[in-house]
C-alpha cells in the first residue's frame, strides 16, 4: 500500500509539473523571416459613367428612331391610300373605255373589186425526201399540191 501511495504522489507531481506553464525564452531574431509587405501607390480616382446616363442616351436614339419609323409609315399609309385612290380612277376609266369599245358598230363594207382566188402551191422536193415518200423518182422533181 505505501507503494501505491509513492507511486500516487509521483504521478500528481508529475502532472502538477505538467500543468505549469513555462515561458519559452525570447529570440532576438526571428528564426522564420517574414518578408515585408510591398505598398502600392494610392489609386487615382478616375470619372466613371453610371449606366443609367448611358442608356438615356441609348433611349433617346431608340425614341428617335421609332418616331422616325412612325412617320414613314404614316408617309407610306398616305401614299398607298393615293395610289388606291388612282387604281381606282384608272380602274373606272379602263371599265368606261371598255364600255365605249363595247358599244356595236356597223362594219364596213368589203371591196369586191379584187376577191380572194387561192393559188396552187409548188414546192420543190429532193429525190432522198420523194423516197422516204414512197416515190421512186431519179432525179429532183417539183411537187405540187
Amino acid at each position: 500500500m505505501q507503494k501505491q501511495m509513492e507511486e500516487r504522489q509521483r504521478m500528481e507531481r508529475q502532472e502538477a509539473k505538467m500543468r505549469r506553464v513555462k515561458a519559452q525564452p525570447i529570440l532576438k531574431e526571428d528564426p522564420i523571416p517574414v518578408l515585408e509587405k510591398v505598398r502600392k501607390p494610392l489609386t487615382q480616382v478616375e470619372q466613371f459613367n453610371l449606366h443609367v446616363e448611358r442608356r438615356a442616351v441609348d433611349r433617346a436614339q431608340f425614341d428617335e428612331r421609332v418616331k422616325s419609323h412612325y412617320e414613314e409609315e404614316i408617309f407610306c399609309c398616305m401614299k398607298g391610300k393615293q395610289q388606291e385612290w388612282m387604281h381606282a380612277d384608272r380602274g373606272r376609266e379602263g371599265s368606261a373605255q371598255l364600255r365605249r369599245k363595247m358599244v356595236p358598230r356597223a362594219r364596213p363594207i368589203p371591196k369586191f373589186d379584187h376577191p380572194f382566188c387561192p393559188q396552187k402551191y409548188v414546192l420543190f422536193v429532193r429525190t432522198n425526201e420523194l423516197k422516204a415518200l414512197g416515190n421512186s423518182v431519179s432525179s429532183d422533181s417539183f411537187v405540187t399540191s
